[in-house]
């Protein structure tokens, strides 16, 4: 997104900064990190344009101070090597098969089909039983699950979206 940058301030006191939507919601991401035990928190937005980079989408996200959802995604590493580039971190096919699982699980909570989301949890977390994402989603999944957990307005207008209160 578009950002100002630069000196920012009066002639007796100056201070190099950006401004915008794009540096409050990088902000917001950046928090999010500890939340998903992710290195690194992207937009769906900044996913679908950056070239060989594998990100897994984790959960769809309203964060404080923003009234639409934004997807949001982990990081992985690179899709293929960069030649003559030292230290990358590759994905490999098994996480790709693992990227492939959780995302299906989620498309399958965000339709209300919490029985399935949790059933391709499962197999996610037998290959990563400390996915702290995979382990949110089970969660929610189950208690979604249950007879009763939404009342009939809830199921009608269920988009899946989890709202941050904090920073």
């Amino acid at each position: 997104g578009m950002v100002l940058s630069g000196n920012l301030g009066s002639e007796t006191k100056m201070k190099f900064g950006c401004m915008g939507d794009a540096v409050n919601l990088a902000s917001r991401l950046e928090g999010l990190c500890k939340n998903y035990d992710a290195g690194i928190l992207c937009s769906g937005e900044t996913r679908q344009k950056a070239e060989g980079i594998v990100a897994r989408a984790l959960d769809l996200v309203q964060v404080k101070g923003k009234t639409e959802p934004t997807m949001i995604c982990e990081v992985l590493g690179r899709d293929a090597p960069i030649p003559d580039e030292p230290a990358q971190s590759v994905v490999t096919s098994e996480q790709m098969v693992q990227v492939q699982l959780y995302e299906e699980a989620l498309r399958a909570y965000h339709k209300a089909d919490f029985t399935r989301a949790a059933d391709l949890v499962h197999k996610v977390l037998e290959k990563q039983p400390e996915d702290k994402a995979a382990l949110s989603l089970l969660e929610r999944a189950t208690r979604y699950a249950e007879p009763g957990a939404l009342n009939d307005k809830e199921a009608l207008d269920w988009t899946g979206v989890v709202v941050m209160m904090d920073k």
